[in-house]
């Protein structure tokens, strides 16, 4: 065995080898192609490998190794070449991994990014402890080139962690001089690399999963090896048992339940008062909540081809529009939803056949005959269907309110006329898919609408919004379905899909002229008024959302809400985080609870987050449904947001975002963010600058205004 010799300034790969000769060339002849903008070395520790390892590992020049006779399983080999190893920073690393381009230099930016970080890990294809991640690339050059597009460091989506998988595992040396080499009573394997990681912690050290950063991991490796399904049997019997033991044993030593992995630091080390780690039981939360939502989106989007499957009208139908636009498939598929909602058409007029309503647009049912049908506005004179018909059902790909005017002749004979009334009438608002914010937006405007035509407005909601309109606006009927009687039913959102849901595209307007061109009022009502029925809470406190809609929408400064959050606390501020969930995830950034932050997640009722945000000293977060909740209920507003312009939501004087790099892509009409996620640096060193670049300066100057401002008044 070689004498150890003179320190590394580079990284010390340690990687065992055991009857996997070809996944272990793999795996080395990837190192060489795509280590070469850091100093390593590669220590290779065989088990006593049957299969011509040991031969071909000896004509390798570049490779120390070290040559057991038995199997002496992983913690000892990691140990073993541990022992030897001669970098500033060492690292385990599996057999059967393929690793990729910048994988070792994102590693290293990440574990030497501060003093407090002891080891980090990445992402891979096929791994437990959520660091698995979808992956639609095959073979080799497939993997290349998909993680030379994923492989970006960026700060922003590195994440605490309580424990990391050790199929890529890597530490600063100061670590191993501190703690010394893995736990050998969980020989032969498993569970040593969660031991080492509470170790770490325990150590005062933290650790980070690099979302940035993926290599390639086959995984499960030794069981495909073995050709007889009685061998490999009998195989998974051994794992099996040997997994029960080493998890008493880890347990044992550790004085944890068996559900850990699903715990806090605090949970773990009683009195923790460190940093927070994301959650491996807040992850599985999402995922499970992510699933449910895709199959409920696939089983709605099913039930909706069936429905249009069936006619819901007895004549072949038209649709027919201003001409502003030609009509493509998905403003069809829009349409058809709303048709079949509305079901067929309602209202008969006196003359056999002719049947109309506005339920969905407006509608005319045109029996057979010489009939010559005119459908326009009747405020500006314009016919957006002025031609014969006969046995079909002619309908308005406009869905917004419009005053229609219609007119039918028979026979070259006017004999129906109807100008758009709702007068007494009822009128059904469906806003049973509109986000917190949007309805929260919408309903004074409804209100106004009913004052201003005289009608009956009945609204379809959520069901978190149904107790809000009940009790601040009781003049709004609720129901669950489209009743018989109603006259006209609105489909209520901040469309992007002019000119057939709305007269504009939203993303020009402000957020009042929104509301006022899709629902047609003159009227610029003030905003809802959410007064809180009880008190809580005494003392000082901040009310804090850290996730939205979107993934775009939150503030992904690197440690932004960290510092937020101490300066508040250190300020004498309790901080309490109001979001419904712990955790979301999304385009390889997860944002959850600050460290510092009390956990007031949950899905609880709105009027209980009124009542909490009405006593609150302010409310800090991005463009999110909570910030509209903070605002009527009266909470000061810092809205943090490089995705929108202002002119997207609601006014604050405490709005944050920084004009000196690409931001506003939400109104940009150039570019859809729905369909890429940073429409102009995705992949980039500059992706989501919009928001990575609002600094913490930044939102602590608002917050202090919005405190001052507060206690003045």
């Amino acid at each position: 065995m070689a004498q150890k010799e003179e320190r590394l300034n580079g990284t010390s790969i340690v990687i065992l080898s055991y009857n996997t000769l070809e996944l272990t060339k793999t795996c080395i002849e990837s190192i060489r192609a795509y280590t070469r903008d850091v100093p390593y070395e590669i220590i290779i520790v065989d088990n006593g490998s049957t299969d011509g390892s040991v031969k071909w590992l000896k004509r390798q020049k570049d490779l120390r190794c070290i040559f057991n006779e038995q199997n002496e399983g992983f913690p000892k080999g990691c140990n073993q070449g541990l022992a030897i190893a001669r970098g500033t920073e060492l690292l385990l690393l599996n057999s059967d991994t393929i690793v990729t381009p910048c994988w070792l230099s994102n590693l290293r930016t990440a574990l030497y990014s501060r003093k407090e970080v002891g080891a980090v890990s990445c992402v891979t294809n096929y791994c437990s402890n959520f660091q698995q991640i979808a992956v639609n690339y095959a073979g080799v050059d497939g993997l290349v080139k998909f993680a030379t597009a994923y492989n970006r460091s960026d700060v922003a989506k590195w994440e605490r962690r309580l424990t990391l998988v050790g199929f890529c595992f890597l530490f600063k040396r100061e670590i191993y001089e501190k703690l010394g080499g893995l736990d050998e009573r969980f020989t032969p394997g498993n569970y040593e690399d969660d031991d080492y990681s509470l170790r770490i912690w325990q150590a005062g050290y933290e650790l980070l999963l690099c979302r940035d950063t993926f290599i390639h991991h086959f995984g499960s490796a030794s069981f495909a090896k073995d050709v007889s399904p009685e061998a490999q049997a009998a195989k998974r019997a051994a794992y099996t048992k040997l997994m029960q033991r080493n998890i008493r044993l880890f347990l044992e030593k550790w004085h944890v339940p068996s559900n850990y992995k699903e715990l806090g630091l605090h949970e773990v080390f009683p009195g923790w008062q460190g940093p927070a780690v994301v959650r491996c039981r807040d992850l599985q939360d999402v995922a499970v909540r992510r699933q449910a939502a895709q199959q409920k989106k696939a089983e709605t989007k099913a039930a909706e081809a069936d429905e249009r499957r069936r006619p819901v009208h007895d004549l072949p139908v038209l649709y027919f529009s201003s001409g502003r636009k030609d009509v493509e498939q998905h403003d069809l598929e829009m349409v058809y939803f709303c048709d079949h909602d509305a079901g067929p058409v309602a209202f008969e007029t006196g003359i056999e056949g002719l049947r109309i309503d506005f339920r969905a647009g407006t509608r005319v049912r045109v029996p057979d005959g010489a009939w010559h049908i005119r459908i326009g506005d009747a405020e500006t004179g314009l016919w957006y269907f002025d031609g014969d018909a006969s046995g079909q059902v002619l309908v308005s790909m406009e869905k917004y309110a419009i005053r229609w005017q219609i007119e039918a002749e028979r026979d070259g004979e006017l004999v129906f006329s109807h100008t758009f009334d709702p007068a007494g009438l009822d009128v059904f608002f469906d806003l049973s898919e509109t986000p917190l914010g949007t309805s929260l937006m919408y309903l004074p405007y409804i209100e106004a609408y009913q004052r201003e035509t005289g009608c009956h407005a009945i609204c379809r909601v959520k069901e978190q919004m149904a107790p809000i309109v009940t009790r601040y606006c009781p003049d709004l009927a609720l129901a669950d379905a489209i009743g018989e009687d109603a006259y006209a039913v609105y489909y209520v959102e901040a469309f992007q899909s002019e000119p057939f849901f709305s007269p504009d595209d939203c993303r020009k307007l402000p957020w009042q002229d929104i509301c006022r061109s899709v629902l047609h009022v003159r009227e610029n009502p003030p905003m809802l008024s959410c007064a809180p029925t009880s008190h809580s809470i005494d003392g000082h406190y901040v009310c804090i959302a850290v996730q939205a809609s979107s993934v775009q929408k939150c503030w992904l400064h690197a440690g932004g809400w960290d510092t937020v959050v101490a300066a508040l606390r250190a300020q004498g501020y309790r901080v309490l985080c109001i979001d419904r969930d712990r955790v979301m995830e999304g385009h390889g950034y997860c944002v959850s609870i600050p460290t510092g932050a009390e956990d007031f997640t949950g899905d609880r009722p709105l009027q209980e987050r009124i009542d909490l945000l009405a006593s609150a000293d302010c409310f800090i977060g991005g463009a999110s449904g909570l910030a509209w909740v903070a605002r009527v209920a009266g909470c000061p507003v810092v809205l943090v947001s490089g995705l929108t312009l202002p002119l997207a939501e609601f006014y604050t004087p405490y709005r944050v975002w920084n004009p000196a790099v690409c931001h506003g892509c939400y109104n940009d009409m150039r570019v859809d963010w729905h369909k890429k996620f940073c429409p102009y640096h995705q992949g980039t060193n500059r992706e989501m600058e919009c928001s990575k670049k609002i600094t913490p300066l930044q939102v602590l100057l608002a917050v202090q205004q919005a405190l001052q401002d507060r206690e003045s008044t």
